[in-house]
């Protein structure tokens, strides 16, 4: 899966897991080319934040692939190390 972070001014966001990025991109392009916009964007937590990006704010998107937690893992048995303990 992955997942992507958006800083803005030295502010991290992470965003939704589900968010168009490649579109997010071009809105942030498009709001630097005319000198400033409110762009927002939906960010894990179900939030929207809008921000005014403009030309000198350093916008960073940051993209990387973090492995898919098993649903089932917690109810997984439980493994011990030491058997004499169980007795």
């Amino acid at each position: 899966m992955k997942r992507t972070s958006l800083s803005i001014d030295g502010r991290r966001f992470l965003l939704a897991v589900d968010l168009d990025t490649e579109a997010l991109e071009k809105r942030l392009i498009e709001a630097v080319r005319s000198h400033g916009d409110l762009v927002c964007f939906a960010v894990a937590g179900d939030r929207e934040v809008c921000v005014l990006v403009s030309p000198g704010v350093a916008v960073i998107l940051e993209h990387e692939e973090v492995p898919v937690e098993d649903p089932d893992e917690d109810d997984a048995p439980f493994h011990y190390d030491d058997v004499e303990y169980l007795s």
